[in-house]
């Protein structure tokens, strides 16, 4: 059983719960309203419910995002580099390229469309008193799955989190890394289908 958290009447708090006409709980920010025996009250506007020790969380934003963000984006002529060499070192000539928008500081890898930037994450921190929420910035890398069309909808694509990492170093590792995963998946899928295709032509 984690230890009891010590909140104040106000604080800001993440909770593990399910408002409204949600199917399923998330972490949700809340504000914290008093200790009930084993459990903590907190609210979400006027709706107060009750959670479990393990179902809350403190809650630490950053001070200034845009000068986070402004600070990371320092380097981002040193991620171009990382990324531009382990790209035309590690993968194959036909998934080698790239396309950097200086302006925005966004690098795409096109042989699988995902794009690096600077963005905010969450981190959860552990301690002897239980768990914290941390904002901080960090490289994100997104990609873009694409939904097929229904009868009731017309085809849609999600954007997809692939990770972060706060060094630029380990930001250009996880594009070159999830872009190599993605394409061989890919590949292995070709062939897949073409194996069933010759092995079953009038299937």
């Amino acid at each position: 059983m984690p230890r009891p958290q010590r909140f104040k009447s106000g604080d800001t708090v993440k909770a593990f719960v399910k408002l409204g006409v949600q199917r399923e709980c998330h972490w949700t920010k809340m504000e914290y309203v008093k200790r009930r025996g084993g459990a903590y009250v907190v609210k979400f506007h006027d709706q107060e419910c009750s959670v479990s020790p393990e179902h809350i969380r403190g809650w630490k934003p950053l001070d200034d995002r845009n000068a986070a963000i402004t600070k990371l984006d320092e380097g981002f002529p040193e991620l171009v580099k990382y990324v531009e060499r382990a790209v035309k070192e590690l993968l194959p000539e036909k998934w080698q390229g790239v396309k950097v928008d200086h302006d925005e500081k966004i690098i795409t890898l096109t042989a699988s469309g995902m794009t690096i930037e600077a963005g905010i994450v969450e981190t959860v921190n552990k301690s002897i008193l239980g768990e914290t929420c941390v904002e901080v910035a960090a490289w994100t890398v997104c990609s873009v799955h694409h939904v097929p069309a229904t009868r009731e909808d017309p085809p849609d694509c999600d954007i997809v989190d692939e990770g972060y990492s706060i060094t630029t170093w380990g930001g250009a590792e996880l594009i070159v890394r999830k872009t190599w995963e993605f394409n061989s998946a890919r590949l292995w899928e070709a062939v897949g289908e073409e194996q069933m295709a010759a092995e079953y032509p009038d299937w």
